[in-house]
């Protein structure tokens, strides 16, 4: 059945906001299957739990075109463009081929003259295989279209593969294939030449990938005024109707943590609980994705029992009646995930008021997405809210 693709590719300033405190909470959803957790020991929407930190004011809930404040008046300036970025499939398919789902997409090496570098993680969109060698990526703007290759033959510049999660190596092979619904991957690109050499403050550009038998994903990057130095989203991902109607689970974030040495946060900890509100009892944190944005990069990382990209986390039940860790299937469900930030970016880790974000992503798309804030004064040793 054909699945429509929502791309929601707005560089994200606006939900990374450097140097605020602890006391911006906000707990947001945009209806594109993103919900944003900021500051500290925020409650899911609807959780039924109440948090094991101490709160700030009720968070600010974002939906559609209207956003409820904290007092509760409403404003119509929170505008959701999904409809906008909205992308059927279409095309003959190849051999038992699919479509592109692009996940998450980020923006690094900003310079004075905009983002320079693209990075998108992408998954098949159905059953079936996407010869990633094959795949054409389209940008098109005011001054004209531009395209990347895998080879670059014959393209105006070419894209690198890595791999996130591969279950049979097939990533690794000289052309590499996405061949399962839990396979990931990550295009990056140096934004060509010829189309700038870098996306500017407050350009639009369109993205179209498209595999080797015509099968389109498309959608709008739309870049902000004004850049920081660090990493940032471009796309809160997609949200992918399947035809069927079916509801997929996701993990809700109900406290963040960092554990503190010799003066920086060296690891994270994220109290993970079912999310309330679908029709599915269950969700393996062996199947997702954390997405990593912050000053020295992006990286993905896999549950510790599949790890093949840049780095894993770990998990570590804290309530689990049935022992089914690191699976949520029931309510009381608490599991603590811990992603070390030292050894993944090969420094001591986070020091006092560096801003980052981190994105858990669902095998169908949904995007979880969490900014931490780390306080400008930092203990010698022990745990910190975050």
């Amino acid at each position: 059945m054909d699945r429509r693709r929502y791309l929601l590719a707005v560089l994200g300033v606006s939900t990374i906001m450097a140097g605020c405190s602890d006391e911006s909470t906000t707990d947001a959803s945009d209806g594109t299957g993103e919900t944003t957790v900021a500051g500290t020991a925020t409650t899911a929407p609807g959780s039924a739990k109440e948090p094991t930190s101490p709160t700030t004011n009720p968070p600010s809930t974002t939906s559609g075109e209207r956003t409820t404040t904290r007092d509760g008046n409403e404003s119509a300036d929170a505008v959701s463009t999904a409809d906008d970025a909205m992308s059927t499939p279409d095309g003959p398919a190849g051999d038992g081929e699919t479509g592109l789902d692009v996940i998450h997409v980020a923006g690094e090496e900003l310079t004075d003259d905009g983002v320079t570098r693209v990075r998108m993680l992408v998954s098949p969109a159905t059953d079936g295989n996407v010869n990633l060698g094959g795949v054409t990526t389209e940008l098109r703007d005011d001054e004209g279209t531009t395209t990347v290759t895998h080879s670059g033959a014959g393209s105006d510049g070419s894209f690198e593969v890595r791999s996130v999660r591969d279950e049979n190596d097939s990533l690794a092979a000289d052309t590499p294939v996405l061949d399962g619904l839990a396979e990931h991957a990550e295009l990056q690109f140096d934004v060509p030449a010829a189309a700038g050499g870098a996306f500017e403050g407050g350009s639009s550009v369109e993205l179209t990938l498209r595999t080797a038998g015509g099968i389109e994903s498309s959608g709008r990057l739309v870049v902000p005024d004004t850049l920081v130095g660090s990493a940032v989203a471009l796309g809160t991902g997609i949200d992918a109707e399947t035809g069927d109607g079916v509801a997929t689970a996701r993990p809700a974030v109900e406290d963040v943590s960092g554990k503190v040495t010799g003066g920086t946060v060296e690891s994270v900890v994220l109290r993970l609980l079912l999310s309330p509100g679908t029709e599915v009892d269950e969700f393996d944190l062996r199947e997702m994705v954390l997405r990593y944005l912050g000053p020295v990069g992006v990286f993905d990382l896999v549950h510790d029992s599949a790890g093949t990209g840049d780095a894993t986390f770990t998990t570590t039940a804290k309530t689990d009646a049935d022992d089914s860790a690191p699976v949520l299937n029931d309510e009381d469900d608490w599991i603590d995930l811990e992603f070390d930030v030292s050894a993944l970016r090969g420094d001591d880790g986070f020091t006092g008021g560096e801003t980052v974000s981190v994105h858990l992503v669902t095998p169908s798309g949904e995007t979880t997405t969490v900014l931490l804030f780390v306080p400008e004064s930092l203990p010698e040793s022990g745990e910190i809210p975050l």
